[in-house]
């Protein structure tokens, strides 16, 4: 008896998953098309990609408050959908590294970024659009240590390309303490393409 209830209960699974299948809605053959065009990279990725290369960066390192410079380096990944830009700034003990991982979400028409340095060990991720000549990707982070304070953790993460030889990537706080949030400048490196 148990066998047939295990064989009743098997069949039943396969008959509604065959109809759950069935009953699915079947795209158009030019929906098909547009959605797998939206998989490939666009103009927008073409733009990230123009930042691939060697570069000299210029920042803050540590808990130094004067900018001090290091090296960067930029390159395409999976097919030119992303760009992976990592640089250090600073030496030794005040040195600080960092990974970007820039794209452009085409579903959405939004850019997005995860990134993770030495300030932390977690990574952090934000999206947004283009604003006032810069990509400003907005994001939230869950950090106890703000909470502790009464905080939260908002930042924005600008990409600003001046011309084919340098671009600037700032971080920026949000102010949460007050109704406004307004944006605070954080963290501000300008890259340049060595001579």
């Amino acid at each position: 008896m148990a066998s047939l209830s295990v064989r009743l209960v098997g069949s039943l699974l396969v008959a509604f998953s065959a109809g759950a299948i069935a009953a699915a809605p079947v795209l158009a053959q030019s929906d098909q098309a547009a959605l797998l065009e939206l998989t490939k990279p666009g103009p927008t990725h073409q733009r990230l990609a123009a930042l691939a290369g060697k570069w000299v960066v210029e920042g803050p390192s540590g808990q130094a408050s004067q900018m001090v410079k290091g090296t960067a380096e930029a390159r395409t990944i999976l097919d030119g959908r992303f760009l992976d830009l990592e640089f250090s700034v600073g030496a030794g003990a005040e040195m600080t590294s960092a990974r970007y991982t820039f794209g452009f979400d085409r579903r959405h028409e939004h850019y997005i970024v995860t990134f993770l340095d030495t300030y932390g060990t977690y990574f952090a991720t934000g999206k947004g659009r283009e604003e006032a000549g810069e990509i400003r990707m907005a994001g939230e982070d869950d950090d106890p240590m703000m909470k502790k304070m009464g905080l939260r953790k908002k930042f924005v993460i600008g990409l600003k390309v001046i011309d084919a030889k340098s671009f600037d990537l700032n971080v920026y706080w949000v102010d949460t303490r007050t109704p406004a949030e307004n944006l605070m400048l954080g963290l501000a490196y300008r890259f340049r393409r060595p001579s």
